[in-house]
């Protein structure tokens, strides 16, 4: 994870260099995993945060996201039964990658003492791996995010953003925070840390001592264990209801057993993902660094000719050429108009001398058809 500090006028400039490169852009905006967290205040800096994993934790969230997925159809076949209307709403949930999202802070409770911004710079989050419903397209209504240990205390505050920041329209975010294995030094081994936990956030209330009701990001998991130090699953559970999955106004719609129904993921599961995640970078890890062997089959690229360009003689060779063919087709095209001319002077002159123009072979072709047409047997001329 890389952070720098900008202003909000640096973040824009930083954008629009982009632009001019639609190549450039499309790919920062496809592939790139960043977050932009605006200033509080009037003359602060924002944080741009890049966010980069080994291709092991890739593997790992792609495997849980595939899970939930697996669950929230067999969720939907489950309930059919009892609520056709709450399975039909489930079937409207998908997953959405790692879209980036576009939030917007709102008001905070004591915004106003804090002298904040005056116009609210719009917050940029790429989740790991996101879910929406048809109903919201453009907010996903659950966010799945992975963490290195040395993020652990990141990882509360994006699941805040993401909750608060979109009002309370992101209804679960789950974190996903494993140990990091720092790089070692060559010939010096370290036990690699093994332990990997999990956290629950959805939104909440609180009452202020004034009487007010004030929305907040709410920790109902707190880094629970689900693999311990000597990477051996732990007991346990994530559970994801049908209120994490749709929006809350679709809820309002559904019938009230429907908030009870469930999907779950116990613990081994979610051990069994990362230690494959695990032995699989391992694996790449090792392949890579082999030496090729002594008789290994040998392979052969073409080499990539450089775009041609003329020297100044075969230059003027191929003008002369081209120059040539036109003139050429020049005078073949002069002969074909000198010719119509010739034909059309003597028409001209037999018309001025009173006789017929006539066309021997034409002529010709006219009188056998004539003598055809008459069943007549003779040839002539």
């Amino acid at each position: 994870m890389y952070v720098f500090c900008l202003t909000p006028a640096e973040f824009t400039e930083f954008e629009q260099l982009l632009g001019p490169d639609q190549w450039l852009k499309g790919y920062y905006e496809d592939k790139v995993k960043y977050d932009w967290e605006p200033p509080r205040k009037v003359g602060e800096k924002g944080r741009y945060i890049l966010r980069k994993f080994p291709g092991g934790h890739e593997r790992f969230v792609c495997e849980v996201s595939d899970a939930i997925t697996l669950g929230i159809k067999q969720l939907a076949d489950h309930v059919e039964q009892d609520g056709r209307k709450t399975a039909a709403e489930l079937r409207q949930v998908y997953s959405t990658g790692s879209k980036t999202l576009a939030l917007h802070e709102p008001v905070l409770e004591q915004s106003r003492s804090q002298n904040s911004v005056e116009e609210a710079v719009e917050a940029r989050r790429s989740p790991d791996k996101s879910f929406a419903h048809t109903a919201q397209p453009h907010l996903p209504t659950l966010v799945v995010e992975v963490s290195c240990s040395q993020q652990r205390k990141d990882l509360a505050y994006l699941a805040e953003g993401y909750i608060v920041d979109s009002k309370h329209k992101i209804r679960c975010v789950v974190g996903l925070d494993i140990a990091y294995q720092p790089p070692t030094r060559k010939g010096k081994r370290k036990k690699p840390e093994k332990q990997a936990t999990l956290s629950v956030w959805r939104p909440g209330s609180e009452t202020t001592h004034d009487g007010r009701n004030v929305s907040v990001c709410r920790t109902d998991v707190d880094n629970d264990s689900f693999r311990d130090d000597e990477g051996q699953a732990c007991e346990g559970t994530l559970t994801l209801s049908v209120k994490d999955l749709v929006p809350a106004s679709t809820i309002d719609c559904l019938p009230a057993s429907a908030a009870e129904q469930s999907l779950t993921l116990d613990f081994a599961t979610l051990a069994a993902f990362l230690s494959r995640a695990e032995e699989h970078e391992a694996v790449a890890e090792w392949l890579v660094a082999q030496p090729p062997s002594p008789g290994q089959q040998i392979f052969r690229k073409r080499k990539r000719t450089p775009p041609e360009e003329l020297s100044d003689g075969r230059e003027a060779e191929y003008g002369r050429q081209e120059d040539e063919v036109a003139e050429k087709d020049w005078k073949t095209d002069g002969e074909w108009r000198a010719r119509v001319r010739r034909r059309a002077s003597s028409r001209a002159i037999a018309q001025r001398k009173g006789s017929e123009w006539t066309d021997q072979g034409v002529e010709r072709r006219r009188s056998l058809r004539r003598r055809g047409s008459g069943r007549e047997g003779t040839s002539g001329s």
